[in-house]
């Protein structure tokens, strides 16, 4: 569950997508920019209508490139399954009209991203060395390649290797500082990636601020972003694990109106912080309902099994203090 976990690409995929547009294909240009400022503004169903349509195109490229929009579409929704598809629907259209090389590295770390949600971690791996290798062949630093710095970083703590994944994170938050233009706003949800690692390793004092600094970073994209939403369940997350509950409950109550507002299945992260605040506060049957509540969405949203287990482990986790709570 890294979009989550991690923060959002999938806004700065819509900027990097702008750029490959051909400005002499104008009746294209305008569905897919517009396709693409939808997808960035959380308007997913408009982005994928105006997608769709540009995918009609008789020309190739064309519909090269509109596949590559409607992968990320289905990577911001969490359908998987169905933005490899689209995503290597694009590459199979652009290679053989030798596309520059750019087009074809945001493709390839696009399926990185795929296979980092699905913990396929070495296809992630090989995916993102292979667009950072076609980057490297560009003129000038491209913004993707510090998504593709930290997609290696996420594999590192998805690999339970936090030592690794803090020193490429710290790495890559230092370049992001130094060039802002060319990492395109990737600060936000670098930093959120190193919260979590220090989260993981219980280091709550250092994970507070970066939080922090993600969270108002993240805000840049609107406070009705589902990024912003994203970094507004991370920090919760650090309140709770604080002890600070009167700062941690109205947040994700917060993102869960984003979320629920663009029908982003991502609701089920904040019903998941509801319910373990619950816990927390020893409010076992509230708990439950949340978790009960996340998990049902997960599986109609046919998230990953690491997503659907670890949910079933909090549901069965507070099922005996329920029983113990109506005995008493």
């Amino acid at each position: 569950m890294p979009c989550a976990k991690f923060g959002r690409s999938v806004s700065v995929l819509a900027l990097i997508g702008t750029a490959w547009i051909n400005a002499q294909v104008s009746g294209w240009k305008q569905k897919y920019d517009a396709g693409m400022a939808a997808l960035q503004e959380g308007r997913y169903a408009d982005a994928r209508a105006l997608l769709e349509t540009a995918a009609r195109s008789g020309d190739g490229a064309t519909r090269g490139r509109a596949a590559y929009g409607l992968g990320s579409v289905c990577l911001s929704e969490g359908r998987f399954e169905e933005a490899e598809r689209f995503f290597n629907e694009a590459k199979a259209t652009l290679e053989p009209l030798g596309g520059p090389a750019v087009q074809l590295a945001v493709i390839w770390n696009g399926l990185g991203e795929v296979y980092l949600n699905q913990t396929r971690l070495d296809d992630a791996e090989k995916a993102t060395r292979r667009a950072m290798s076609l980057f490297e062949g560009a003129p000038e630093v491209h913004p993707c390649m510090f998504l593709c710095r930290r997609h290696l970083a996420e594999i590192c703590f998805m690999g339970q290797d936090y030592a690794g994944a803090k020193k490429l994170l710290k790495e890559l938050i230092a370049d992001e500082r130094t060039f802002p233009n060319e990492s395109k706003g990737m600060l936000g949800a670098t930093l959120s990636v190193l919260a979590r690692t220090y989260l993981m390793q219980n280091r709550l004092a250092e994970a507070e601020p970066v939080a922090k600094e993600s969270m108002e970073l993240q805000r840049q994209f609107g406070e009705q972003s589902p990024a912003y939403a994203d970094s507004l369940v991370l920090m919760a997350g650090v309140y709770r694990l604080e002890h600070r509950l009167e700062r941690a409950e109205p947040l994700p109550r917060k993102a869960l109106k984003i979320y629920e507002r663009i029908g982003d299945p991502r609701d089920v992260f904040a019903y998941r912080e509801l319910g373990c605040e619950s816990a927390t506060e020893g409010k076992y049957l509230m708990a439950r309902d949340y978790f009960e509540k996340a998990l049902d969405t997960a599986r109609k949203a046919s998230m990953t099994e690491r997503v659907t287990s670890t949910l079933e482990k909090d549901l069965v986790s507070v099922q005996p203090l329920v029983a113990g709570n109506r005995r008493r």
